[in-house]
């Protein structure tokens, strides 16, 4: 699969129900070189259900990530939360 899909509806957000569609997959590849899409899905529910200010969010990965994982890793997983909020947002 080349991507996924996140549905955003009323019990959320407080709105209709929205589709988006996410790259997931391949911001994934583009951020961390492998397939590994919690990241990007993360930070697309996070925009799309409007569960919390991004930044507030970033930071808090960040916190948690470089308890465990070299800066490399920590940064490549923040991007890819990023570009998934922003891809959400057009």
């Amino acid at each position: 699969m080349k991507g996924s899909l996140i549905y955003t509806g009323a019990m959320i957000s407080g709105r209709g129900p929205a589709v988006q569609t996410q790259r997931a997959t391949q911001i994934a590849l583009d951020c961390l070189g492998r397939s590994l899409f919690n990241s990007p899905m993360m930070g697309a529910l996070v925009q799309a259900a409007e569960l919390m200010p991004l930044e507030k969010f970033l930071v808090q990965v960040e916190k948690t990530l470089s308890k465990s994982f070299p800066q490399g890793i920590v940064k490549g997983n923040l991007e890819a939360i990023k570009r998934a909020a922003e891809e959400v947002s057009e």
